[in-house]
């Protein structure tokens, strides 16, 4: 790799197209596999606005997966010729005005290959060279330069628990079948399911030479086409998978360790441990990784010959992400022994980066710390860093607060009769007539992607938490459960009050509002809950059909102004940034913010800026308060 950053996975469409806007520069990014009905429509749309013949839509998840990694593969293998084919135009020699890149407007996208590299690389050393040279020697140098470039890698993540009717199984396999020669990255838990699909397929193993095979030559080996990363947030749980791995035969490229809860998305709170503390165990037992990783993989290849499978030589990267947002934050990283740095919140503001709708990167552009919180948003039931000022997030405060004036409307009408009546009566009662076309406002939202469904008790079939069928089933639910909560007390009440003086049997009004507001939250809860399946893909459906014109979206607009068609409704759109995008307050060029992050341009961030490990710890205080 020539960059020391990578571009991590964000949601399901922030970073899906991220390899074909970025890789041809040398950067290495992530794109999600979750949603292939997404996928899906990049291509196509991509088709249409390249002019180019994407083949026929595909009817099964692993081939809109393995067509899209295929599309992938052509157009960064296509622009990175094409950038490669470019002459370099800065010139710093004598009678030339010295330019730092940030604002030239004569440079190439091969001259901007170059300066979005760390200043400490040798293909900027050489870059510069060649910048200070003329004539023939100069087309010389360039050529040779030319020749060492190398394009980012493609990497694709699969949330492994993430397997309803097989997707992550589908994922593996739709990833195996292409073109791409990247890494897979497992996270969010471990699968062993998965980690069985992996050990089918020959790319992702390492394997030796014929000569190798007889022990004539050395047991490097050819690295596996595809590649195995591991995301984790500790150490304990990476030895656990790596060792399950190796006694299949297969090697660990990297183990990408991520804040559990300094980060976009789901925070996982489960080990209570700082990013610095988990950074230095992995450092300090990196030795032991690979040994015991070697010595399984070695005796895997000996029981299973034939397959001429051979060790690796050398130990698996370490790399970190979650919060890092400037170039000390980046050394201060690299200086604890991590190999690499993912940074990924600061790149949703960079739309040469990321794919994103101009209205979400306004929001985000204008986004403070205290509109970025941990929340409830997600239907898996796991804390969600989410911006609270999204649509998405406006369209559950909308349900919310339809649901509870129809309530208080209700109770105010029956003149404070019990709360018998369940959330679902009050929603068929109250509610639906009443906003009979505005289901916006309805609890909960029609389950199309199923991506999230999952076993849950009171259920015979997989149900997302999101989903309009569970949330009427848990309003109903916390009902009945205030109603015998609100019985308990005032049979305990009652209780006392005859023991000490029989004539009192009143309920106190505060025990009774203490219990209201304990039921209330649950409620709340319930409707916080966003469709992260379909609205954190909205951001890019609507930036792809926002670019112009591609022919198909011209015939729809076409069909709506005859009165053909009804116009498309803008869907909610979730974005989960991690708390730094409050240090950022505008959009930025890819090289303006690739050279904040190597400290080789100005600083985008205000000085008073807090480090990302302090942010972090301020986090896991509130945590441990609530």
């Amino acid at each position: 790799m020539v960059h020391k950053i990578h571009i991590p996975v964000m949601g399901v469409c922030y970073t899906a197209d991220t390899p074909v806007r970025v890789a041809h520069l040398g950067l290495t990014s992530v794109i999600s596999l979750v949603d292939d009905g997404l996928l899906e429509e990049y291509r196509m749309a991509y088709g249409e606005r390249l002019g180019v013949d994407v083949g026929s839509p595909q009817t099964t998840r692993i081939g809109r997966i393995r067509s899209y990694l295929d599309f992938m593969a052509d157009e960064v293998n296509r622009k990175f010729e094409w950038i490669c084919g470019m002459r370099i135009a800065r010139c710093v020699g004598d009678g030339a005005v010295p330019c730092s890149g940030a604002t030239c407007v004569d440079l190439t996208e091969k001259d901007r290959y170059f300066l979005m590299l760390p200043a400490e690389s040798p293909l900027r050393a050489e870059y510069e060279r060649v910048c200070s040279m003329r004539g023939l020697s100069r087309v010389s140098a360039e050529m040779e330069l030319t020749q060492k470039m190398e394009a980012g890698e493609i990497q694709a993540n699969i949330m492994v628990n993430l397997n309803h009717e097989e997707a992550a199984f589908d994922a593996v396999r739709g990833f195996a079948a292409s073109k791409v020669c990247g890494s897979l990255v497992l996270s969010a838990g471990v699968n062993l399911g998965v980690f069985e699909e992996i050990a089918k397929y020959e790319c992702f193993y390492r394997k030796g030479t014929a000569s190798q095979a007889v022990g004539t030559a050395s047991a490097i080996g050819t690295a596996p086409r595809k590649k195995i990363i591991l995301k984790v947030s500790d150490y304990r749980s990476a030895l656990i998978q790596s060792r399950y791995l190796a006694k299949k035969g297969l090697e660990v490229y990297e183990f990408r360790i991520e804040s559990g809860v300094n980060c976009g998305g789901h925070a996982f709170c489960e080990s209570k441990k700082l990013l610095p503390e988990v950074l230095r165990e992995f450092v300090a037992h990196k030795r032991e990784l690979f040994e015991t990783s070697r010595g399984m993989i070695a005796k895997f290849a000996e029981s299973n010959a034939s397959l001429n499978v051979v060790p690796p030589a050398e130990s698996a990267r370490i790399t970190a992400q979650g919060g890092l947002c400037s170039a000390q934050e980046i050394e201060d990283v690299l200086a604890l022994g991590a190999d690499g740095v993912g940074v990924g919140t600061p790149f949703l503001l960079v739309p040469q980066a990321t794919s994103c709708d101009a209205e979400t990167r306004a929001l985000l552009a204008a986004a403070t710390r205290a509109d970025v919180q941990l929340s409830h948003a997600s239907p898996l039931g796991v804390p969600f860093m989410n911006l609270r000022t999204s649509t998405a997030a406006e369209v559950c405060r909308r349900k919310t607060d339809a649901f509870f004036r129809s309530r208080s409307e209700s109770e105010a009408s029956s003149m404070g009769a019990s709360p018998a009546k369940t959330a679902e009566n009050l929603a068929h009662e109250i509610i639906e007539p009443a906003l009979a076309n505005a289901s916006e406002t309805a609890p909960g939202f029609p389950c199309r992607g199923h991506y999230l469904c999952r076993n849950i008790p009171g259920f015979d079939h997989p149900v997302c938490m999101a989903s309009r069928e569970y949330v009427q089933h848990r309003l109903a639910e916390i009902d009945r459960e205030e109603i015998e909560a609100l019985n308990a007390l005032k049979s305990a009440q009652s209780n006392t009050a005859e023991a000490v003086q029989p004539d009192v049997t009143e309920t106190v009004p505060s025990d009774v509002a203490s219990i209201r507001e304990k039921f209330d939250g649950l409620r709340r809860e319930t409707f916080s809950r966003e469709c992260i399946c379909r609205f954190l893909g909205n951001a890019g459906r609507e930036e792809i059909r926002g670019k112009n014109p591609t022919p198909c979206y011209e015939r729809e607009k076409i069909a709506i102004v005859r009165g053909v068609k009804t116009a498309r409704v803008k869907e909610p759109v979730t974005v989960c940034p991690g708390p730094n995008i409050a240090y950022f307050n505008r959009e930025y060029t890819l090289l303006e913010m690739m050279q904040h992050l190597y400290g080789t341009g100005p600083t985008l961030t205000p000085a008073d800026k807090p480090h990302a490990f302090d942010v972090e710890k301020e986090i896991w205080i509130s945590i441990s308060k609530n």
